[in-house]
């Protein structure tokens, strides 16, 4: 149809994401509003819902019906994908924080990416994934999964027979985005509240860790390091032998380095 004419409405309950598998089903990812408000929390104002039958369920639609096909397997599920076999694919954002696959019939095989994710904040652990969002399989049956997250950005391509990481890619950055090196640790760019791990000889670098998360929600957060429009976040090593940093925001803060994170220990709000 080439008129963008509406032919029929369908009545799903909750549906966010969809998908089509060869034979035309429609796939939808009915969506538990519980979950959903409570990853909304602290931006959003609440609102009173009523969970749908099949909230948190992959449901398949065939001529107006849906119908329950993945149940299981299933945690606060976002994104749904479909190869050209009929096997189904969903991402997870609540504990398991990978993608389950099912076969056609909605029985769950495998899943792909190391069950819980990867560290939302600390070191970087690229055999996870955090908040997979939009998830497709393209023609060498490689899933290409897109992080919802900030600190990194990530696109992640994974191979769908192991569940490992096959490739990665990172960005784009920040609007007028801030690098940032401690004169005494030269191997460490610190980008988008990201440390940076670099080879200068080999012109290799590879993210090392998540210095520090606050609420990514709430709409005034002054503890989020990126600072990306207001200075960048300068890392720097004091008489003391320790590093600290300092970022700004919509306040400045002071952060101290514990390991491999950084721990935001003062604030002045102007």
């Amino acid at each position: 149809m080439k008129s963008g004419d509406l032919k029929e409405t369908w009545t799903v309950a909750a549906p966010s994401a969809l998908a089509v598998q060869t034979d035309g089903t429609l796939l939808a990812v009915s969506e538990d509003p519980a979950a959903a408000e409570a990853d909304r929390k602290g931006r959003f104002k609440p609102e009173p819902v009523v969970a749908p039958a099949y909230g948190g369920k992959v449901l398949s639609v065939r001529k107006g019906q849906a119908t329950p096909l993945c149940a299981d397997h299933l945690d606060q599920p976002y994104g749904v994908a479909a190869d050209r076999d009929g096997r189904i694919y969903v991402s997870n954002w609540g504990k398991l924080n990978n993608v389950s696959v099912f076969g056609p019939d909605g029985k769950f095989q495998r899943s792909v990416g190391k069950e819980g994710g990867r560290p939302r904040m600390g070191r970087y652990d690229g055999s996870g994934m955090l908040r997979p969002a939009g998830i497709g399989v393209d023609e060498q049956g490689r899933l290409w999964a897109a992080e919802h997250i900030l600190f990194p950005k990530r696109m992640s391509v994974w191979d769908t027979k192991t569940g490992q990481l096959a490739k990665e890619f990172f960005g784009g950055s920040w609007y007028s985005s801030h690098a940032w090196v401690d004169p005494e640790k030269p191997e460490e760019i610190y980008c988008d509240g990201v440390i940076w791990k670099v080879d200068y000889d080999r012109k290799t670098w590879e993210p090392y860790s998540t210095i520090w998360y606050g609420n990514p929600y709430l709409d005034f957060d002054t503890l989020s390091p990126e600072g990306s429009h207001y200075g960048g976040f300068r890392a720097f090593t004091a008489r003391n032998g320790r590093q600290y940093a300092w970022a700004a925001s919509q306040g400045n803060v002071l952060f101290i380095r514990q390991g491999d994170i950084y721990k935001p220990f003062l604030s002045a709000f102007v």
